[in-house]
């Protein structure tokens, strides 16, 4: 048997389907809020495509939740709870993203990101200087929200094996963290009890990404 607060293997995850209760004066105050996770399990050198899908399962297994729709590359995998009308979901080669916004387009958002990196001739991605990168993410992303308005932004990037992680002010709650292990959650929507039912925070503390701050592959948060 898996201890409560490790992951258990692939074979002994499954999803069930869950019914919360929500009183009718929230149901009308509070408009819904889109609930997905992106995962990024410790980077290996003979990762699989799959091993980040299971590791996203056994982390939403324990919530009842069960995906509309999951996203995997290598090192990466995302699962989308509920789109909650709001949500746009990208998966291209090597690239998985989660965006909820009224105003600012996928394209948008990852027309600011790509035009942040270096590319060599080839059109590979050859940027590995973070300070330069965050700089120009720095403004990119103050530009859309300048431009376009308040956003909430998760993707994985399998070229850098990062995660971006940002948000604005009046826009969708976000929270990143780690599980002991090493693997990089960012979410909308869950908590560590979610997920961790037994352990709650001793297995995965999640922290609350600041309005107007982003994340870029590690705990450091940087101004937008």
């Amino acid at each position: 048997h898996s201890s409560p607060c490790t992951l258990p293997p692939p074979h002994r995850t499954m999803c069930i389907n869950a019914t919360s209760y929500v009183a009718p004066g929230a149901r009308i105050a509070a408009a819904p809020t889109p609930i997905f996770a992106v995962v990024a399990p410790p980077k290996k050198v003979d990762a699989v495509v799959g091993e980040a899908r299971w590791v996203a399962n056994a982390l939403l297994g324990r919530t009842g939740a069960v995906p509309q729709r999951s996203c995997v590359t290598l090192g990466g995998a995302l699962h989308v709870v509920d789109a909650a009308a709001m949500l746009q979901v990208v998966e291209r080669d090597g690239l998985i993203m989660a965006l909820a916004s009224d105003t600012v387009t996928s394209d948008d958002l990852l027309a600011a990101y790509d035009a942040t990196a270096t590319t060599a001739s080839a059109g590979v991605v050859s940027d590995y200087d973070s300070r330069r990168r965050v700089n120009a993410l720095r403004a990119a992303l103050g530009d859309v929200h300048a431009k376009k308005g308040a956003f909430a932004v998760v993707l994985f990037d399998a070229a850098l094996g990062r995660v971006l992680a940002a948000r604005t002010a009046n826009s969708v709650p976000v929270s990143y963290g780690f599980t002991a292990d090493g693997t990089l959650v960012a979410c909308a929507g869950l908590s560590s009890e979610n997920m961790f039912p037994e352990c709650g925070a001793s297995a995965l503390e999640l922290t609350h990404l600041p309005s107007g701050r982003f994340i870029f592959g590690h705990r450091y948060v940087k101004p937008i």
